[in-house]
């Protein structure tokens, strides 16, 4: 993506972010999306495709990427609601 495109982006992090340690996300032309380190804003970014990305978030949402850990149980990687 060439710097003239990579300024119109408009990205988005979580409002849940309390700090500036994660990535950014932007709708791109062709209906891809962009991932980017919120840190490295002139860095790399990942494309997927729409479809991509909408099973990464549907895994996420269904608990595919949790991790049970031995001592401490399961972690989820997404808190909501009686969850959090």
């Amino acid at each position: 993506m060439c710097e003239k495109n990579r300024s119109s982006v408009r990205w988005r992090k979580s409002d849940r972010s309390a700090t500036h340690n994660c990535v950014e996300v932007a709708p791109l032309p062709r209906r891809l999306i962009g991932v980017r380190d919120s840190k490295n804003k002139t860095g790399s970014i990942l494309v997927f495709t729409s479809a991509e990305w909408s099973a990464f978030v549907n895994d996420v949402k269904n608990g595919s990427f949790d991790v049970v850990w031995p001592f401490l149980g399961k972690i989820s990687s997404v808190k909501t609601g009686a969850q959090a």
